[in-house]
Parts: structure tokens; C-alpha cells; sequence
């Protein structure tokens, strides 16, 4: 046979080793590594969260937890663990329940603000909460979790869930200097080229 009647082989990637979306379109794909980076960079950073109700105006210093993330639970204190593990054997039991009555709306508004005290104290940085008073004794410093507003508490909850869009805008890009502004990482455009050769290197 000819072989020079043969198509080449180009592979899933096209003869160029391009992929199909970027050689068809000819530009640089929207989402790049260094797009990627630097969206981990800001989550390490953290984020700032307005105490709207407890000082309109200040904002804290927190992280944006999940409860996929392994270390959640492991930096809550050992009293906290037992209530939040409580908590969600509960909640997976609960199943259909049956009509909602007085009991059961105050039983789940308890748990939701359980899991909420427990968000705040393992993510707020800046200030640092505690779970109880006697706490205090080794960090005089903190503030009590249940000082913060119950609002405040909920937002902050909402927000690292996604169940609450308007809580959501709250966390905002931490913001390093004291003028407002970011400093090397806008939040528009992230500047990832020197994660990427970090990671290289």
C-alpha cells in the first residue's frame, strides 16, 4: 500500500498537540493553570466577612471551609467534634420525618446553629473564637463564638455551604493592606504566572 495515501496521525489533540477547543477557536483557553493557582492562592489567603450585626463596618479575617475538607473537623476542639459528629448521625437519621411541628423546627434550628458555631470557631482567623468561656482561660484574647451574632453566625455558615447566594457576596477577597487594596492578586484578573513556575520549579 502507499503510505503516503495515509492521513496522519494526529491523535485526540489534533497534529499541533493543540486541544481541539483552542486550535478551533484560536485563542488561549479562559481557564489556564495560573487562572487555577491563583484561585487556590486567594482561598489559602482567605477572606474577609462584615460582623453586620456585632460592629457594622469591621470586617473578619476567616476561611472559606467545607465540610468535604478533611481538616474541618480535626481543628475544632474535641468537645465541638463530638456535638457536630452528633449532629450529622442525627440529620442522616432523621430521613422523612413525618409533618413539621414546634418540636422539630426548634430541634433543627438547634443543630444548624450548632454546625454554625462550629464553622465559625474552626474558620474565623482574625478574630479568634472559642466554643465556651472556659476556653478563654488559655486564650484570653478570643472572643466567645456565641458573642458574634446569630446572624453573623448563619451568614457565615450559608456562605461556606453555597446554600445563600446574598450570603455568599459576603466573603470577599481578604485584603492585605490597610488602604483596601490587594496586593498582588486582583481578584478579577489573578496573576498566576508566577504560581505556575513556582509549581515548576
Amino acid at each position: 500500500m502507499d503510505q503516503s495515501t495515509l492521513a496522519p496521525a494526529t491523535g485526540m489533540n489534533g497534529a499541533d498537540g493543540a486541544s481541539p477547543a483552542s486550535s478551533a477557536s484560536g485563542r488561549r483557553p479562559r481557564i489556564t493553570r495560573a487562572v487555577a493557582l491563583a484561585a487556590r492562592e486567594r482561598e489559602r489567603r482567605g477572606f474577609s466577612f462584615e460582623l453586620f450585626r456585632t460592629s457594622p463596618g469591621e470586617r473578619a479575617h476567616v476561611k472559606r471551609l467545607s465540610l468535604a475538607d478533611r481538616t474541618m473537623l480535626g481543628s475544632l476542639p474535641s468537645a465541638m467534634q463530638e456535638r457536630v459528629l452528633r449532629l450529622l448521625n442525627e440529620t442522616r437519621g432523621d430521613g422523612d420525618a413525618g409533618p413539621l411541628t414546634i418540636a422539630r423546627i426548634t430541634k433543627n434550628q438547634t443543630r444548624q446553629e450548632d454546625l454554625a458555631n462550629a464553622f465559625c470557631v474552626a474558620g474565623f482567623i482574625d478574630p479568634v473564637l472559642v466554643g465556651s468561656e472556659a476556653e478563654l482561660a488559655l486564650n484570653p484574647d478570643a472572643l466567645v463564638v456565641t458573642d458574634l451574632a446569630l446572624e453573623e453566625r448563619l451568614a457565615y455558615l450559608n456562605a461556606c455551604l453555597g446554600n445563600d447566594e446574598v450570603a455568599a457576596r459576603r466573603l470577599e477577597p481578604f485584603l492585605d493592606e490597610p488602604n483596601g487594596a490587594v496586593d498582588d492578586l486582583p481578584s478579577d484578573v489573578p496573576d498566576g504566572d508566577s504560581l505556575v513556575a513556582a509549581a515548576a520549579g
